[in-house]
């Protein structure tokens, strides 16, 4: 029997977007925000629900999302770590933000949750940026954002999951 936050769609693939993100864990492909197509233009899609592509089943699942839901965005950043979802950055209505919220992908409630470091400042609020996974850090690099040239940090920033802190990474020679 399915869960009531679960709507099947056996049949249909799902609409094309763009500027979303996308993740695997295990068998799953997990996909979230973005924009859509939609009479001539290009709308959000709902930060509330997230796509999942089981590719054992070839099924594609549509889950409503509970608790601090992140606003609409595309150009966000994400990565699975430890079985979690997290996302940091992207656009939307009001601009470029530098919000990490992170969801537990092994818990079918998909309930998200902001974090809010406990130490260091998070990098300046950017969206089609780049992340990957390095020992245990998610590591943030590029991106665009509304700064002057004059104002843009040139070190790498990290963000130490365990510890909830952002680090600066400086690779100067």
């Amino acid at each position: 029997m399915e869960s009531a936050t679960e709507r099947r769609c056996l049949e249909l693939i799902p609409h094309g977007r763009g500027g979303h993100m996308a993740v695997v864990e295990k068998n799953l492909l997990y996909v979230w925000g973005g924009l859509k197509s939609v009479a001539g233009g290009n709308a959000y899609v709902a930060s509330d629900e997230i796509l999942v592509n089981d590719f054992e089943r070839g099924l594609w699942n549509l889950f409503n999302m509970l608790g601090t839901v992140p606003p609409v965005m595309s150009g966000t950043c994400s990565c699975s770590l430890d079985g979690h979802m997290y996302i940091f950055g992207g656009c939307s209505f009001f601009g470029e933000n530098n919000q990490i919220y992170c969801v537990d992908l092994m818990d079918s409630n998909y309930k998200w949750r902001e974090i809010i470091p406990e130490t260091g400042s998070p990098p300046s609020p950017r969206d089609k940026l780049s992340c990957w996974v390095y020992k245990g850090k998610i590591i943030y690099f590029g991106g665009y954002g509304e700064k002057a040239l004059e104002d843009f940090d040139t070190r790498n920033n990290s963000f130490i999951v365990d510890t909830a802190s952002w680090v600066t990474n400086d690779l100067s020679p």
